[in-house]
Order: C-alpha cells, then sequence, then structure tokens
C-alpha cells in the first residue's frame, strides 16, 4: 500500500472505505470484495439481469450487503454441507478460483441455473438475488442470497386531462430490511469447500426441494437449532415417559453443555448419564431415541450457540406467562424449588 501510484490510491481508498465500515457493525472483520444484484420478476418472466457489480464505494450499498452477509454468518439455523463429487457449481468455483472465468462470468452461470430453477417453482414470488464474494479474517467466501418481495399495496398520481387522480394499486415492496434475519442462502468457503446454508423447502411438481442444496450438489449436517431442538424434544419425551421432573432434567444438561468447552462429534449417552445416571431404562430410551433422529455421534454445537441457549431456561405457567431465569437455578433448592402435581403440572 505504500506505492504512490493513481491505481494504487484508488485501491488503498476503497479497502479503507470497507475496512472501517467492517469494524462499526460489530464483532467480525468482513471486507466485501465483488457484489451483484439481480431482479427475476418470477411471475411475469420479466428479469432485470445486471452487467455490472454494485458500487462498493456507495455508504447505502456497502452498509446493507455488509448486515446481510453478517447476519448469514450469525445464523444459529445454518447447516454445514459439502460437496458431493458430481457437483458441476464445485467444478465452476474452482474455475473462479483459478481466475479461469471472471466473478461476473461467474455470478452470470449461477443466475442462469437459479432462475430456471426458481421458475418451476409454485407459486414462486419475485426475488432479488444477491451474489458476492468477501473476506472474513484469512477466509475467502462466495455467497447466494436469495432476498423475497413481498406484495404490497401502495397509492399511485395519475393526471388525465389536467385533472389529478389518486388510485390504489399493487406494489413489490423493495429489498428486506437488512436488520431481518435472511433465511435462503449458501456461503461458500472457497478455500476449504464448506458451505454453510439455510434454506426453506419449496413446491416443485407437488414435491418440496430444497433449491440451493440439490443445486450446488451438496450433503448436510445438522444445524444447531436443529440438534438443541432434538435434544430438548427427547429429553422432555423420556422425562415423561420415567416420571422424571423434565424442568431439572433440562436444567442439568444445558449445565453440562455448558461446562463442556468443546462439542464435537459427542454421543448420547454422554448427555443421559447426566439425566439419567440412576435410571438405566430411561437412559437406554434416551438413547434409542436420539439415534432414531440420525443422532449417533455427532452431536456438534457451537460455543457461542451453546452458552446463548443454555444460560437461561423459560416455563410458561397455566396463566400462559412466561418466566426466564438462570437455568442452574433449577437445581439449587435454595433458590428455586419445584415440584410435580397430580396432575402433571409442575409446581
Amino acid at each position: 500500500l505504500m506505492r504512490s501510484s493513481a491505481a494504487s490510491d484508488v485501491y488503498k481508498r476503497q479497502y479503507l472505505h470497507l475496512y472501517f465500515k467492517v469494524l462499526f457493525i460489530g464483532e467480525i472483520i468482513m471486507i466485501v470484495t465483488h457484489s451483484i444484484l439481480q431482479i427475476l420478476d418470477l411471475k411475469s418472466g420479466s428479469h432485470s439481469f445486471s452487467e455490472t457489480e454494485l458500487d462498493l464505494s456507495s455508504d447505502t450499498t456497502i452498509d446493507y450487503i455488509l448486515k446481510i452477509y453478517n447476519n448469514t454468518i450469525s445464523s444459529a439455523s445454518r447447516r454445514k454441507g459439502k460437496f458431493t463429487n458430481d457437483s458441476t457449481f464445485k467444478e465452476n468455483l474452482l474455475k473462479y478460483k483459478k481466475t479461469e472465468i471472471t466473478f461476473l462470468e461467474f455470478a452470470s452461470i449461477v443466475t442462469k441455473d437459479l432462475n430456471d430453477i426458481l421458475s418451476q417453482v409454485s407459486d414462486s414470488p419475485s426475488v432479488d438475488l444477491l451474489i458476492g464474494e468477501f473476506r472474513e479474517g484469512s477466509s475467502t467466501f462466495f455467497a447466494i442470497v436469495i432476498l423475497e418481495n413481498k406484495e404490497g399495496i401502495t397509492h399511485l398520481v395519475e393526471n388525465h386531462d389536467g385533472k389529478i387522480s389518486n388510485l390504489v394499486v399493487k406494489s413489490f415492496s423493495g429489498l428486506p430490511q437488512s436488520a431481518i434475519q435472511v433465511n435462503t442462502y449458501a456461503i461458500i468457503n472457497i478455500d476449504t469447500l464448506e458451505i454453510y446454508s439455510q434454506e426453506k423447502k419449496r413446491l416443485i411438481n407437488n414435491e418440496k426441494h430444497f433449491i440451493l442444496e440439490e443445486y450446488l450438489h451438496a450433503s448436510y449436517e445438522m444445524s444447531n437449532s436443529e440438534q438443541f431442538k432434538i435434544i430438548k424434544n427427547v429429553t422432555a419425551k423420556v422425562c415423561e415417559e420415567h416420571g422424571v421432573n423434565p424442568c431439572i432434567a433440562m436444567a442439568q444438561v444445558k449445565n453440562f453443555l455448558i461446562d463442556t468447552p468443546v462439542i464435537e462429534n459427542m454421543k448420547p449417552e454422554a448427555i443421559s448419564e447426566v439425566i439419567f445416571k440412576d435410571k438405566p431404562q430411561a437412559t437406554a430410551d434416551f438413547n434409542a431415541k436420539m439415534h432414531s433422529k440420525g443422532i449417533n455421534e455427532n452431536i456438534n454445537l457451537d460455543r457461542s450457540f451453546t452458552l446463548k441457549k443454555a444460560e437461561n431456561h423459560s416455563i410458561k405457567t397455566d396463566s400462559g406467562i412466561e418466566i426466564t431465569f438462570p437455568s442452574d437455578t433449577l437445581l439449587d433448592n435454595c433458590l428455586l424449588y419445584t415440584s410435580d402435581a397430580a396432575d402433571d403440572r409442575i409446581s
């Protein structure tokens, strides 16, 4: 950055601008290097395919993009995946990595492919497709984000022969607010080829499909949220079957997870031994139910997610009031005492 050429000065100004934007938005260092926005009007078939990248020197543009990407990176619902051997997308990604094709060429391929797929979706809304590349620390990521437009109502002012008429018409809202959690995206680490993705199933020919998963040709692990939900539901079910207080049991689970610094490839048995250590049949039932849900020895939870989900416990009263308190208070009768009533309520 010490070179004094005009090109170098422009390069410096761009990256310094992005760097300070990154520091402003939060905990992770993120630099956007490429981004393009495509408009897919899937209802009318009228599309607007951009041939140029977004202007990253625009405060409005870069702020919006950074927040969208930050939402995808911080989502607890994202799943980790890897490419299958027959992935055409992976082949094109490697060509892009080797600079055999440019960003615009790669983005054009992705846009055409996804437009063809999304056009088959039943009652598909119009969407904006945000494609980009960004850096987080020493890693470089390729991003595909699908942003759905919602149909709304607005007013329209018309002038006919000098007379003003105010009309009520349908319109499409603009891009989703950057604070809204993005729920359809794929973020690919260009160096390791790891995929981080989240999406909902869409209907094609009366069958539900994960569009991005099938397009990328990828297989996925369960997300943090999916794993935690299974642990919670199985714990509650086994407690009900064996007369164990579910609040106390779940508090034990949460404290165990918090006290475990690294949760990687953990077996269900590690959890069941904590909850049902004196109940061998309950232990066996818990392990069997976890295995039936696809969790054998592959519980993997991010530390930040675990701390956030396990720190507190919530219960609802019979009048619908939700009470939240630290999980460990359930394990200390001097702080909080619970008892099981005859009608299965917890007092």
